[in-house]
């Protein structure tokens, strides 16, 4: 995967991100690594309200570490509180390349630089795109 350069001049509310990110040209993308069919991209508040659906979506979190339900709130705090734990946690959003997109989440978690080690979570929420390797592929 490689990286592409990327540019935004200004935070969108949930319904324009959605809008633009549906289709935003490639350079306008944020893209931290790409794929033959997806890329990685951090996760905005906007994704908040599609997260929330997946998250609770007892097939999709069947073997994620998921013990209640999560509240739109919670998801969108969640989402927001990452920016502080870069050092710890990152969760990437996976995104179909040719309509942009978001189908699931790539994440490490306990990230140990010392030891080089971490825990991965990944899933793909869109059901209809499970076992066609999109997760292999993040």
């Amino acid at each position: 995967m490689k990286s592409r350069d990327f540019s935004f001049s200004k935070v969108l509310s949930p319904t324009q991100h959605e809008v633009v990110m549906k289709k935003a040209p490639q350079k306008n993308r944020i893209v931290f690594r790409m794929g033959k069919r997806i890329y990685l991209r951090p996760l905005t508040a906007g994704d908040a309200p599609q997260l929330t659906i997946w998250i609770n979506d007892e097939e999709v979190h069947q073997f994620l570490k998921v013990s209640a339900p999560v509240s739109p709130e919670e998801e969108l705090k969640y989402v927001e509180s990452l920016t502080g734990r870069k050092g710890t946690d990152i969760s990437f959003g996976i995104v179909l390349e040719k309509t942009n997109e978001l189908i699931g989440v790539m994440a490490l978690h306990k990230i140990d630089r010392l030891n080089g080690t971490a825990t991965t979570g990944s899933f793909i929420g869109r059901k209809d795109l499970w076992s066609k390797g999109y997760g292999t592929e993040a």
